[in-house]
């Protein structure tokens, strides 16, 4: 069977015009969708960026607070150490102690000003450094073993400087050791 030349113009009509229907279709459904879909995957992506930074802030924070905590844990500890006594009597009673256990003599003891002033006070704070000295005599070796204790013993000391000095003649082997250090104590005691 042979078409017309007028069916076969219509026939090539319809085709055209069904292969723009589809052409629109797929552009404004199918392309549409394809546009939509690639928008909702960078939002999802855009969302899973922020989620991962949410977890990772909040994991900073849960951390923290482990470490705030702790600290708060270690403050409790040193503050039960610092004395709420008159602080020159608890130092000497405390120096004394880990001395003669380590069969050292204390010679004598002082309230020394700090270098930035004598009660240095933290801001906002209710504590104050405080400066002490103590001459001590022993052997070299347990003059060491003093210092490592006492250190240990007072979590809030620090030693600033130490001089020994050898003894003379028979005396040799004692050593006299002066040693400087600062402490943490309340702002209200003396």
């Amino acid at each position: 069977m042979k078409l017309s030349a007028e069916k076969i113009r219509q026939l090539i009509l319809v085709f055209l015009l069904v292969l723009g229907i589809l052409g629109a279709v797929w552009h404004f459904l199918v392309r549409g969708l394809e546009v939509k879909r690639t928008r909702d995957e960078r939002e999802k992506e855009s969302l899973g960026a922020k989620i991962a930074e949410q977890k990772n802030a909040i994991q900073t924070e849960i951390h923290n607070r482990e470490v705030a905590g702790a600290y708060r844990q270690f403050i409790a500890r040193c503050e039960q150490q610092i004395p709420s006594e008159h602080v020159e009597t608890w130092f000497v009673r405390k120096v004394s102690s880990v001395a003669s256990h380590h069969g050292l003599q204390i010679v004598n003891t002082a309230i020394r000003p700090l270098r930035e002033g004598s009660g240095v006070k933290f801001q906002n704070q209710p504590y104050r450094l405080e400066g002490f000295s103590f001459d001590v005599e022993g052997e070299f070796n347990q003059i060491g073993r003093f210092l490592e204790d006492l250190e240990n013993s007072i979590p809030l000391v620090e030693v600033d400087e130490m001089g020994v000095a050898a003894g003379a003649g028979a005396a040799r082997h004692i050593h006299k050791a002066n040693i400087r250090l600062t402490m943490v104590v309340p702002a209200d005691t003396r």
